[in-house]
Formats: C-alpha cells, structure tokens, sequence
C-alpha cells in the first residue's frame, strides 16, 4: 500500500514538470511612431503557422512585456504576424480612431520570428 502511495505521489510530480505545450520565447522591447514613443498601445503576436496569439499593452515610455497567458510571458517560437494598434478619440465625446496606420494594424506587414529565450523587438513605426 505504501509503494502505491509513493507511486501515485511521484506520477502527479513528474505530470506538473513536464506539463506539455508550445515553445515559449520571451518578448520585450519599445514602439515608436515616427521615433517618439507610443504609449497605451495594444500589440499582438500571432503565429503564422497557427497558435495562440500573445498580447502586450504598452507603458506610457511605449515598452511593452509579452504575455502568452495569465501563467506565461512571452510569444509562441517561430514567425509571428505583429500588429499595433491604438485607439484614441480626436476630441472629446468623439468616436474613437486608429492612430496606427493600417499596415501596421489591419493590413499588417510587420514579422517577427520568436527564438527561445530572450528576445528584444523594437518596433519602429513611420507614419509615411
């Protein structure tokens, strides 16, 4: 009875140590439009080959941390669609607009490929 007890113990160990799931590579860096920074923007890594999108909201110095899930940071390893967007309203009452332009966005041309590890990627976005 005790072999059983010790056998079920080190089964639920080894099943939380080796939990299965897609590489991770941690992602930081900083946005800029036109080199001034981009505060409270919303950033999205989604892999090009199928996945979980990684989201990221960036600081009022327009750094940004991607998060994977409530548990994980970071971005799926390999090539990712990266896009940045961010709302604002011209005036008060306003509706909102995009302050990205749409390449960036909607019609996003930016890749990124996520190594394992540590990974910097600022992303410098022009407005021509």
């Amino acid at each position: 009875m005790r072999f059983t007890y010790i056998l079920m113990f080190t089964a639920l160990l080894l099943t939380g140590c080796f939990q299965s799931g897609p590489k991770l590579g941690e992602v930081t860096g900083t946005v800029t439009l036109d080199g001034t920074p981009v505060s409270q923007a919303d950033i999205s890594f989604m892999p090009t080959k199928g996945g979980r999108t990684a989201m990221a909201h960036t600081d009022d110095q327009g750094n940004y941390t991607l998060i994977y899930s409530m548990k994980a940071y970071g971005g799926e390893v390999g090539e990712n669609l990266v896009r940045v967007s961010k709302l604002t309203a011209p005036k008060p009452g306003a509706n909102e607009v995009q302050s990205i332009p749409a390449r960036y966005n909607e019609q996003s041309e930016l890749t990124f490929t996520i190594k394992p590890g540590s990974n910097t990627y600022n992303i410098e976005l022009t407005s021509k």
